[in-house]
């Protein structure tokens, strides 16, 4: 059992869409680990992610998930086992894939060869990231018939 039971089904959500928007295609249990802490067993620092521009995973996302179509926004279906409202799945998901948007700047600083951007960018540019821009967080709702709105009436 977790040391952080909240926070770690939190980042596995986070960790489930970064893999799927990048095309890791190596996404299997076996490359998320645990790590015995003072407070227990904890999530693993992230590890064996490898974007690429070409291929399917054998592993859905969600069970009965495509294989072929790797969609994030499957992952909302699910934002009671990772422990998020779905406002926060979608935030999460926004700062994943606000994260990646400027990967080829970020490679370019790294010293990757400008020629590879074209031929990487098949693993970043999915339609995932044009599927997340499209969700928005709900506007908080406002009871306008609840004990504050009986207050201002009296």
């Amino acid at each position: 059992m977790s040391g952080a039971p909240v926070k770690d089904a939190n980042e596995m959500f986070s960790r489930a869409a970064f893999v799927a928007m990048v095309n890791n295609t190596d996404d299997h249990m076996r490359n998320h680990g645990l790590l015995r802490t003072g407070n227990g067993w904890r999530l693993s620092p992230s590890f064996d992610v490898n974007p690429m521009p070409s291929g399917v995973s054998d592993t859905p996302m969600v069970p009965g998930g495509s294989l072929y179509d790797r969609d994030v926004r499957d992952l909302l279906d699910y934002t009671d086992v990772f422990r998020l409202t779905r406002e926060q799945a979608i935030q999460r998901l926004q700062r994943v894939a606000d994260g990646i948007s400027h990967w080829r700047e970020d490679a370019l600083s790294l010293g990757v060869d400008h020629d590879l951007l074209g031929y990487m960018g098949r693993a970043f540019d999915s339609e995932n990231a044009d599927r997340v821009s499209s969700l928005a967080v709900a506007p908080p709702v406002v009871d306008l018939a609840g004990p504050l709105a009986r207050d201002v009436q009296r």
